[in-house]
């Protein structure tokens, strides 16, 4: 019985979906809460990491790849995340602060950090 459940489709599915997420939720925690303990919000590259996420690993895992779209659809938009992530810790550690601001690539804005 184990034999043929290590071998099930569902399986495979749902281990590479728990593998897949376990490889970007640490490094995305440590870079968060980097940048929420400097005060910066970026709250466009927030919602793109937790929509993707979400997108990535549950729609994946009930429904499958519908129409092999779901897969690349989650993954772009936790890429695009992490990109916005970069921008926004490059603008946060840039000199020259306004740097990105004009492109509005990742919007920020500095708030207290509660104490």
């Amino acid at each position: 019985a184990a034999k043929a459940t290590l071998e099930s489709k569902e399986f495979k599915l749902i281990h590479s979906m728990q593998l897949n997420n376990a490889e970007y939720a640490g490094p995305l925690i440590a870079v968060l809460l980097y940048m929420y303990s400097q005060g910066v919000e970026a709250n466009d590259a927030c919602l793109f990491l937790i929509v993707g996420s979400l997108i990535h690993m549950w729609i994946t895992t009930m429904f499958g790849n519908v129409f092999g779209l779901v897969v690349p659809l989650g993954a772009g938009m936790r890429y695009y995340g992490m990109l916005l992530l970069v921008f926004a810790l490059k603008e946060m550690t840039s000199k020259d602060v306004g740097q990105f601001s004009a492109v509005n690539i990742a919007r920020y804005e500095r708030v207290a950090v509660p104490e």
